[in-house]
């Protein structure tokens, strides 16, 4: 009975845990050798392929288009494959019912697996290998680009990870099977790349046109090269699909039997 009550509590206080959670998180992810791992291998693919594409014909616009693009092919698909065992790992393990026999609430356990693998996500795949292409850029140019350009440029990729990483953890706590939490987000990865060629006007609003340049440049190029947002609507598209994957997730897990 008091077990029974202690449960109910938990659930009205949606914070419960909250703290402990975020710090194993962000332990997992910054006091461990993990974040090193990730930031040399996304420096070397992203910034490594900047570097060699610009080797023969170089221009700025070209190298911040192809740079976009290789965020919003790989690391697009690097955070669905590494974010596809956040939930069902610690499901399959036991350590998820563990958790939640402790003072914490199953919406704190959502929130801070959002919040620290996304926290991951945008140093190794963004940060890092965004500054050194910066950096690069601004060197062979022989000036310093636009520093208000290179924020935007960031916060629209932390955007477009928050968009499959909400989408992964959803799926996550509606299925036991990896190939459908990974398999469905990499699935309308390549579907929005369909149907930008079949109902092109509907591609503007596709979370792809934050960062993939086709035949016109994305916003998060438009904002490194010309601090400037022509169109906003896979912003508004992207951002509210990603509120809506966070917050079904959550009501999922608070009704899952663990």
């Amino acid at each position: 009975m008091e077990y029974a009550l202690e449960r109910i509590k938990l659930r009205n206080n949606w914070t419960a845990g909250l703290s402990n959670m975020l710090n194993a998180e962000f332990k997992n992810w910054f006091l461990t050798k993990r974040i090193w791992t990730q930031i040399l291998v996304w420096s070397i693919i992203l910034f490594g392929l900047v570097v060699l594409a610009g080797e023969e014909n170089f221009a700025v616009s070209q190298s911040i288009g192809l740079y976009s693009t290789f965020i919003g092919v790989f690391a697009c698909i690097g955070v669905i494959v590494s974010a596809q065992g956040v939930i069902i790992r610690e499901r399959r393990s036991g350590v998820t019912s563990w958790l939640l026999s402790k003072p914490v609430s199953r919406t704190s356990y959502i929130i801070s697996k959002f919040a620290g693998n996304l926290s991951g996500y945008t140093i190794a795949m963004c940060l890092v290998p965004t500054l050194l292409t910066y950096t690069y850029l601004s060197f062979r140019t022989g000036e310093l680009l636009p520093v208000r350009g290179l924020m935007g440029f960031m916060a629209i990729v932390v955007l477009y990870f928050s968009f499959y990483l909400s989408m992964t953890i959803m799926l996550g706590s509606f299925f036991r099977n990896r190939g459908a939490v990974a398999g469905i987000p990499i699935g309308v990865f390549f579907a929005e790349s369909l149907f930008s060629g079949v109902l092109p006007e509907l591609a503007p609003y596709f979370p792809s046109g934050l960062v993939v340049s086709e035949g016109s440049n994305s916003i998060a190029v438009d904002l490194f090269l010309n601090e400037t947002i022509g169109f906003y609507g896979s912003i508004i598209t992207t951002s509210s699909l990603t509120l809506l994957f966070f917050f079904i997730a959550i009501w999922r897990f608070n009704r899952e039997e663990l």
